[in-house]
Parts: structure tokens; C-alpha cells; sequence
């Protein structure tokens, strides 16, 4: 747990309820060199990986790199079939993130990734949803999937270079109140090409 969380975290967990605070005394820091402090608490099922399973984060009084963080982000699995392809939703609630300057910005947001399996090893996955929130600008946006956005996880550059996770399919329309932003990812191919519409609206999935 200590290398998960970090040596100055303290992990209380209440394993009748399923539920685990993880308190950042100080400024504690992370593998990635960010600081945290405040607290998280995580709520889990039973069972991992199973149609049901659930992971929740709430934050109480969190800070990352002094920027407070708040919200709930709850990943749930749908379903899985039985050749282990696994479809799951994740949520943002009220999620805000307040800086030192008192300005903020919020979002809310809904995702659902189907990740399809082969001998145990992962071809492709699709993401659909939309999210919607306010910038530090005081301007509403929103974003939307058209189209479901696929990515391989086996693309190849000259039959040799593994790519890694790359997004290959699917449209995303942003809009920020004022102008709005249409990215296509192609058509299914390795090319690694995104075309995008004019605009400048603050979006992020």
C-alpha cells in the first residue's frame, strides 16, 4: 500500500463496508513528482472484473499540486461476455478544480469503453460519451463522441514498430458557447493522421 499511495500516506481500511481513506499528511509526493494532500475516500465491490464490480473515489479536502480537487469518478463494469470482452461506464460528479487565484473550472462526464479480447490480449477498444462543464474563463463547453472512437492497441508502423494504444476511428465534437471544434480520428487505418475543424473551444475527454 505504502508504494501505491506513498510513505507519508496513512490507508485506513473498513473492510465491512468496502470502503478505504487514504489521508496525504503534509505535502506527500508521488512517483511523478506531484504533490498531494487532504483525503480520498474509495469504495469497491466484492468481486473485481465481474459484471457489478465497481470502483468510487470521493475527495475530502484534496489537493494536487496545490490545485484542490473535487468530485466523485465511479468506474463500473457492465458487462463481460464470455470471451472476456468487458464493457464499462465512468462518471465524473461535480467535478471542480479550484486554483490558487480562486478561479475554477468543473466538469461532468459520462464514458462508456467496450474492450474487445483475443487469446487474452487486448485488439481494440471503443469510447462513446460526452462531458460538459464550465472553463477557468467562466465559458461553458461541452463534448460529444458522433462517432465511437476506436483505438488499437496493435498498430504497427512498416509491419515493424509496435505504436502502441493509438486512436484510429470516430468523431468528437467540441463547443465552447461561441465555436466549436469537429476532430476526426480516420477511418480504422495505422496512420496516426487526426483532421480537425476550425475553432478553439476548451475541450478534453
Amino acid at each position: 500500500t505504502g508504494n501505491k499511495y506513498g510513505d507519508c500516506a496513512t490507508v485506513e481500511v473498513d473492510e465491512e463496508n468496502n470502503v478505504k481513506t487514504v489521508t496525504f499528511s503534509g505535502t506527500c509526493y508521488g512517483k511523478r513528482g506531484q504533490s498531494r494532500s487532504g483525503t480520498m475516500i474509495i469504495s469497491y465491490s466484492d468481486v473485481r472484473n465481474e459484471a457489478g464490480s465497481f470502483r468510487q473515489v470521493e475527495y475530502s479536502d484534496f489537493y494536487m499540486n496545490d490545485i484542490k480537487i473535487e468530485g466523485t469518478r465511479r468506474t463500473e463494469v457492465i458487462s463481460v461476455d464470455e470471451n472476456g470482452n468487458k464493457t464499462m461506464k465512468t462518471t465524473l460528479s461535480d467535478g471542480k478544480m479550484i486554483y490558487e487565484d480562486g478561479t475554477f473550472k468543473t466538469k461532468n462526464s459520462e464514458m462508456i469503453r467496450f474492450t474487445y479480447m483475443e487469446d487474452n490480449k487486448k485488439v481494440y477498444s471503443t469510447l462513446t460519451g460526452s462531458s460538459s462543464g464550465v472553463s477557468t474563463e467562466g465559458i461553458d463547453f461541452s463534448m460529444q463522441i458522433t462517432t465511437p472512437i476506436k483505438f488499437s492497441y496493435d498498430c504497427h508502423m512498416d509491419g515493424i514498430m509496435n505504436l502502441g494504444i493509438v486512436r484510429v476511428e470516430g468523431i468528437m465534437v467540441c463547443t465552447d458557447g461561441v465555436s466549436s471544434i469537429i476532430t476526426d480520428f480516420g477511418d480504422g487505418t495505422c496512420e496516426c493522421l487526426v483532421k480537425i475543424g476550425l475553432g478553439s473551444p476548451t475541450c478534453f475527454i
